[in-house]
């Protein structure tokens, strides 16, 4: 056994004067009677018993010693050197979006808070403990301490963020190796996080169930050529949990929640739902909102917000003879989103290969042709091919439907190593693709949209569209709705840095390069006269798929029990309970 405070065995010394207190015997007063008789039977009683009471005075100091040995030991803390191996923790709770799941009339976050004051309530005294949370980041809010009051008031003050958790968080205790040595982290968690399962170092508590749950966790809006270009396109993606096929309503609305502007019906399968790609005719600029009509355990993932926007037209070159292009990048010039020019283009759409001379450093191929920095062999035709998408949620393809459509004009063609092929043939070839050379960045179009008439279906202007969007980075730049927990790009940042931002809850903050957008909803971003609107939304699979039953608690025993100090004082209590009976049996007689 050792001792936390060995100097309290010192009073362990007030034993002798104790035991000399209780010995001491004090002269009895003497007093005449005329009534002699009647005391004798009282002698006689008194002079049988004396070895009985001589017992229950040894018994009853016996008792005393004990329970004052007790106290003082308890008063030294003491523990077992068996136990002394048990290590100090690193508490983090998760405070992630999914935490905000009901279940059962509490949330999940709730659970892991009383999971984690269960902990600290049953530290030995030899161990100590460090309080974390984390989400978009990792904060330490207690720092290693044996204090279980602070410890459980941090977990009073913690509350679950509207972000999911950004598994890079954890590189905090990956980098500092020397925070807390020969310690155990220990993960408060649903595990609804890409990367739980393979965590290692940090041991995981599971808390909550699997449950019932439908989100939106994708959402996008941009213009689309169609009629006087004042048509919308609008990508939504839905994860569900349910067990079977689920049918709800997607009620699209501008300006506030309550102007709805279209209802779609959606039907949604358990796990993350394909893609869809829906219409809006003559949808105004502005704010949008997307919801769910169905309540869930998690309400934050049933409704989204984004922005419309019409910025200035992109300015577009055309060097081909076939004036179907011209036209195409014409219709988008309606709702000034891009416009053909002749001089000056910040976009070039060419057929067959790169004009000689050519400055411009953003281009897009058609058919290519010949010898090109742009590829690494281009061969003959082939036969008729069909489309097989191999990133569907690209800025270029996740507005059109071209998976297993039929496309003619493919050639015999091999891509640079650097680049990102988005879209092939049924055969491998190389069909759509983006790729960098000379400083210069071009999309190329492997395809004859002439051919089959391919370049009147409504997917190849819109292929056109995103493509000259995406080179020139508007769409990358500044997307109608960000990830909560994100941060600006670096050039719209900078342009405001030093200017106020007004939050979704009407808080007014300064701006600075660093600030998180950590709810959901609208911003406003002010400086210099200048005003710029951005939205925010959850759009996270992992929390919509709440506490995922792929993860599961991987933590060893927590060390528990009832200290030995407690144990000591209370057996005190009851063997001076035990003396104080038998001390009331000897006043009375």
């Amino acid at each position: 056994m050792i001792f936390l405070n060995p100097a309290a065995l010192w009073w362990l010394s007030l034993l002798i004067p104790l035991a000399a207190l209780y010995f001491l015997k004090v002269k009895p007063e003497r007093h005449q009677s005329a009534l002699l008789f009647l005391w004798e039977k009282v002698f006689q009683e008194k002079q049988s018993s004396t070895l009985f009471k001589r017992f229950r005075n040894w018994l009853s100091l016996l008792l005393l010693t004990l329970a004052f040995i007790a106290i003082v030991f308890a008063m030294a803390k003491p523990y077992f050197a068996g136990l002394s191996g048990r290590r100090n923790l690193i508490i983090i709770i998760d405070c992630s979006a999914s935490m905000n799941t009901l279940q059962g009339g509490e949330s999940i976050f709730e659970m892991a808070q009383q999971k984690a004051r269960n902990i600290i309530r049953n530290l030995l005294p030899s161990q100590r403990a460090v309080l974390a949370s984390v989400g978009t980041d990792m904060k330490i809010l207690v720092g290693a301490t044996s204090n279980k009051r602070e410890l459980l008031e941090g977990i009073s003050k913690l509350k679950p963020t509207q972000c999911a958790l950004n598994p890079e968080a954890f590189r905090f205790l990956k980098k500092r190796k020397d925070f807390y040595p020969d310690s155990r982290a220990l993960l408060l968690t649903d595990g609804c996080f890409i990367g739980a399962a393979s965590l290692r170092s940090i041991e995981i508590i599971k808390v909550g169930s699997k449950k019932n749950n439908a989100g939106i966790i994708g959402f996008d809006i941009v213009r689309l050529p169609s009629g006087n270009n004042s048509d919308a396109g609008i990508y939504i993606n839905c994860a569900s949990t349910y067990p079977d096929q689920i049918q709800v309503d997607l009620s699209l609305a501008c300006g506030t929640p309550g102007n709805v502007i279209k209802v779609f019906p959606l039907k949604l399968k358990k796990g993350v739902n394909r893609p869809q790609i829906l219409k809006v005719e003559n949808a105004p600029s502005g704010k949008w909102f997307a919801s769910l009509d169905k309540p869930q355990s998690l309400s934050i993932d049933n409704m989204t917000c984004a922005i419309l926007r019409d910025p200035p037209p992109v300015k577009v070159g055309i060097l081909s003879s076939n004036g179907i292009y011209s036209l195409l990048v014409g219709s988008y010039s309606q709702g000034k989103t891009m416009t053909v020019v002749s001089k000056s283009p910040e976009v070039l759409i060419c057929e067959g290969n790169e004009p000689e001379g050519n400055n411009v450093d953003k281009i897009i191929i058609i058919k290519p042709y010949g010898k090109s920095s742009f590829w690494n062999h281009c061969g003959s035709i082939v036969d008729l091919q069909t489309v097989d998408i191999d990133i569907a949620e690209h800025p270029v393809m996740k507005f059109l439907k071209m998976d297993n459509t039929e496309i003619e004009g493919v050639r015999q063609l091999t891509a640079p190593q650097n680049s990102n092929i988005i879209a092939k043939t049924n055969s491998g070839q190389p069909l759509i693709y983006k790729t960098t050379s000379q400083g210069k960045t071009a999309y190329v179009l492997n395809f004859d949209p002439m051919q089959g008439d391919f370049f009147l279906q409504v997917d190849f202007p819109v292929l056109l569209g995103t493509a000259v969007m995406d080179l020139y980075g508007r769409g990358a730049s500044l997307p109608p709705v960000f990830k909560t927990g994100s941060r600006l790009p670096s050039g719209t940042a900078t342009a405001f840095t030093g200017g106020t931002m007004l939050c979704p809850d009407n808080t007014v903050v300064a701006y600075e390069p660093d600030k998180k957008l950590k709810m959901p909803g609208f911003y406003t971003l002010k400086k210099n006269g200048r005003t710029l609107q951005i939205a925010a939304a959850l759009l996270s699979a992992p929390d919509t798929l709440v506490a995922s039953s792929k993860v599961e608690s991987t933590n060893k025993p927590v060390a528990s029990g009832i200290p030995v100090s407690l144990i000591l004082l209370v057996s005190a209590i009851l063997l001076i309970s035990l003396e104080e009976i038998l001390y009331n049996r000897r006043k009375a007689g």
